[in-house]
């Protein structure tokens, strides 16, 4: 009895931990991003990379986008679509570790599945997640804006394309 309800308690916290955080259907494109507007930040800059080249590894294992918005406060964000999952879990550990999130890491990730971090670091505030071979961070100054661009990077991610390859602004 106490095994099944050991093996119960562990299935609903792996279904109420990757469940926390979204991802884009799996045929939304990292370069889709480049098209997304809010009402408070405009995109100011932004550069494609590939993954292994963020990693420093000379390896193909997908794409991301870097990019810096400007509204009240400056804020960066980036997204990656890894062709496996474990590419997505590398660029995450590599983030979790440059931002010291320590013991945290080993407590708030299932390996190649999903992992999800909140930080505040050297005076800002970093949201990191990655799901499945979707990986996101976004940093800013403070949480508020950071859970706001977050809610707008879900909503655009969810928007289908209207007829001249834009999208409306959210």
């Amino acid at each position: 009895m106490k095994k099944m309800v050991l093996i119960f308690g562990l299935i609903l916290l792996l279904i109420v931990i990757t469940s926390c955080n979204f991802k884009p259907e799996e045929d939304f494109s990292v370069s889709s991003f480049v098209d997304m507007k809010t009402n408070k930040y405009a995109l100011v800059s932004y550069r494609f990379k590939s993954i292994g080249e963020i990693l420093g590894k000379n390896e193909n294992l997908g794409n991301a986008i870097t990019a810096e918005y400007k509204g009240n406060s400056s804020l960066s964000f980036m997204a990656a679509k890894a062709k496996e999952n474990s590419g997505a879990n590398e660029l995450w550990s590599s983030y979790a570790q440059s931002d010291e999130i320590g013991i945290k890491r080993y407590f708030s990730s299932i390996p190649n599945l999903y992992a999800s971090y909140d930080e505040k670091k050297d005076g800002t505030y970093i949201r990191c997640w990655f799901k499945d071979n979707w990986f996101f961070r976004i940093q800013g100054f403070n949480k508020e804006e950071v859970d706001y661009f977050y809610d707008r990077i879900e909503e655009f991610t969810k928007k289908k394309m209207i007829i001249n390859g834009s999208v409306s602004e959210i």
